[in-house]
């Protein structure tokens, strides 16, 4: 009886996987880099980055120039001054290095935390056109080139040429709206 029941069982297993190896399974990629670096709205969200990530950089800048200055006012002029002068000339550069290094703290948080919203946000509006995309063609599985392990791939498995359109399509049609 424990015989015929695995019987059944193993040729039960074994039409399965022949029916599944029969069937295609539709499978595409999506490189979400690209779509970003060549949508229009991914373009801007870039920009965006690009300068708060500027005007960060110019503010360390500016500090770090005001911490040289001291510094070099304690090696030209501080064999000249008091001792009182001196020590509070090296607390000043001390706690102008400490600034410094919150400020690039903040500055890495403040854009890391921006990028996730802004890249959040574009996922968000993404993910309707991906589906549609899926549905009209049929496609079981779609996968994140940049995070599938791809080595090489038949490039018309990549969607990522049509999201963009569809997603730039998208908001210009939204813009014209507004």
């Amino acid at each position: 009886m424990k015989k015929k029941v695995f019987t059944v069982l193993t040729a039960l297993v074994l039409m399965s996987a022949f029916v599944m190896a029969q069937t295609s399974t539709k499978i595409a990629v999506i490189n979400p880099q690209k779509v970003l670096q060549n949508s229009i709205a991914g373009k801007k969200i870039l920009k965006k980055l690009q300068n708060l990530q500027k005007a960060k950089q110019n503010k360390i800048n500016r500090m770090r120039r005001e911490l040289s200055n001291l510094e070099q006012k304690l090696q030209t002029q501080g064999f000249t001054m008091s001792d009182a002068a001196r020590l509070d000339l090296q607390k000043k550069i001390d706690s102008k290095k400490a600034t410094i290094q919150q400020e690039i703290k903040a500055a890495q948080m403040d854009i890391q935390y921006q990028s996730n919203k802004l890249l959040g946000q574009i996922t968000k509006e993404l993910e309707p056109i991906i589906k549609q995309i899926r549905k009209e063609k049929g496609i079981a599985i779609i996968f994140d080139l940049t995070r599938a392990g791809v080595i090489d791939m038949d490039k018309s498995l990549d969607i990522t040429d049509l999201v963009i359109q569809r997603y730039n399509k998208m908001k210009l049609s939204g813009t014209k709206k507004k």
